[in-house]
């Protein structure tokens, strides 16, 4: 179309007749005008039809995207149920052998003594799943949800996850340098092991002299530490709320997400 306007154009030009040179001047320009019309509507249409691929191939990444991060989501939700019966079994636990301190130690059934220290003894490490989320955030693909409050809840989550970690090293670090020291020099935990423990039966019982592990309920120290250790459970309990809340509103969003897509 526009080599023919051009011949059109190129003729006109080399016509000679001085009478008709005005109006064939003007056919020029029109003819001019027509070709300038059809270019600026063919790069329109590039440009629309470069826009439409450009549209579908992020909306194709943003439901790829949606779903991947819901299933992570879901794998996330289920393991943090775990920690909710994890960490409710060692609340369960100090808080009894709290209310079982006394003087009067051997009033108390030895056996369920032995089973309170096994559950105090837990760490309540969790593991999340967060390679989709961690590559959404790097890559910058978070950009591609259009609902704002779907990404701000994904900019949230990571923040979160990080004040758990914190909360479960901090009672990691209480284990390991209060607690356990304390059961090394007060207890046998080999009787509570061979009981408990699932490697219990290799272990077996101890041939030394028998241990009251009873004798542990009088102890001002011991009372203290498991004071200390129901205050940070409690601490991580409510950040777990806290990511459970995240996880259900990304659920929703992300399933709303791909509704729409």
């Amino acid at each position: 179309m526009i080599k023919f306007f051009r011949k059109i154009r190129q003729n006109l030009l080399m016509e000679n007749l001085p009478t008709r040179q005005a109006g064939k001047t003007s056919k020029y320009f029109k003819y001019a005008i027509g070709e300038i019309v059809l270019v600026v509507i063919g790069i329109l249409i590039a440009l629309s039809i470069n826009n439409w691929n450009e549209n579908r191939k992020i909306k194709k990444e943003n439901y790829l995207l949606s779903k991947r991060l819901l299933d992570e989501v879901n794998k996330n939700m289920a393991s943090l149920e775990i920690s909710f019966i994890r960490l409710e079994k060692i609340d369960t636990s100090t808080i009894q052998a709290l209310s079982l301190m006394t003087e009067e130690y051997k009033t108390v059934n030895s056996v369920l003594i032995d089973s309170l220290i096994y559950n105090i003894l837990i760490t309540p490490n969790n593991n999340f799943y967060t390679s989709v989320l961690n590559e959404a955030l790097s890559t910058g693909k978070v950009s591609l949800f259009d609902n704002d409050s779907l990404k701000q809840i994904i900019y949230n989550i990571p923040t979160s996850i990080s004040k758990i970690e914190e909360s479960e090293k901090g009672i990691d670090v209480d284990i390991n340098q209060n607690l356990v020291p304390f059961f090394y020099e007060n207890i046998s935990l080999r009787a509570i092991d061979s009981k408990f423990s699932e490697f219990g039966k290799k272990i077996g019982s101890s041939n030394l002299n028998p241990s009251d592990n009873r004798v542990v309920l009088k102890n001002r120290k011991f009372e203290n530490i498991l004071d200390n250790k129901y205050y940070l459970t409690q601490r991580l309990l409510s950040k777990y709320i806290v990511l459970q809340k995240d996880f259900v509103e990304l659920k929703r969003l992300l399933v709303n997400n791909l509704k729409d897509d």
